[in-house]
C-alpha cells in the first residue's frame, strides 16, 4: 500500500484559499451591517412584502386591497430595518384620505414609551397626492435596529374616515 503525501505547497493554497473565503465571507457580512452608500431605501407597494418594512399593523386595524392598504382604525405603525444609525429619514407617502380627516405621520422618539414627533398630512381631495417628510433621527428610538413610524387620524373610526396608501417609500441618510 502506497501513501501519498501531500505537498508543502499544495497545502499552502489550500490554506490560502480557505483564507480568501473566510475574509470575502467576513467582508460581505460587514458590508452588510456597515452600509457604505450614503442611504438605504425601502419602498412598500402593498403587492409584495418588504423584508426590511414591518408594517402597517396591528393587522385589525387595516384592510388589505388590490394594490393598496386602508386604514380604518388607528393608530397604525411600520418598523423599518436599520443597518446602522442614520441622520435622516425621507418618507414619502402617496395616499388619499376622507375629506376634513386630521391625519398625521409620526416617528417615536427615545425620550419616553408614547413619545412622537408628528408631521400633519395634507388635504388631498379625492385624488391620490405624493407628499414628502423629512425626520431627524438624533432622538428616534432604534429597538433591534428599527425605527418606528405611525400614522395617527384620531377619530378616523367615529368619522366613518379612511385613508387609503397605496405606496410609502423611506430613504435613511447619513
Amino acid at each position: 500500500m502506497k501513501i501519498h503525501k501531500l505537498s508543502s505547497d499544495f497545502k499552502n493554497q489550500v490554506q490560502k484559499v480557505i483564507l480568501l473565503v473566510f475574509v470575502l465571507v467576513l467582508a460581505v457580512l460587514f458590508s452588510q451591517k456597515l452600509v457604505l452608500a450614503n442611504s438605504v431605501t425601502y419602498e412598500v407597494d402593498f403587492v409584495k412584502s418588504n423584508q426590511f418594512v414591518r408594517g402597517p399593523y396591528p393587522e385589525g386595524r387595516v384592510e388589505q386591497s388590490e394594490s393598496s392598504v386602508l386604514v380604518k382604525y388607528e393608530p397604525v405603525y411600520f418598523s423599518i430595518y436599520s443597518p446602522r444609525h442614520f441622520k435622516q429619514a425621507k418618507v414619502t407617502i402617496r395616499y388619499k384620505k376622507t375629506a376634513d380627516l386630521k391625519s398625521q405621520l409620526g416617528l417615536k422618539l427615545n425620550l419616553n414609551k408614547w413619545a412622537f414627533f408628528f408631521e400633519d398630512l395634507p388635504e388631498t381631495g379625492d385624488q391620490f397626492i405624493e407628499y414628502e417628510l423629512i425626520f431627524d433621527l438624533a432622538n428616534a428610538e432604534y429597538f433591534k435596529n428599527n425605527i418606528k413610524f405611525i400614522i395617527a387620524a384620531p377619530g378616523i373610526d367615529s368619522h366613518k374616515g379612511v385613508i387609503e396608501i397605496d405606496r410609502i417609500k423611506f430613504d435613511l441618510l447619513k
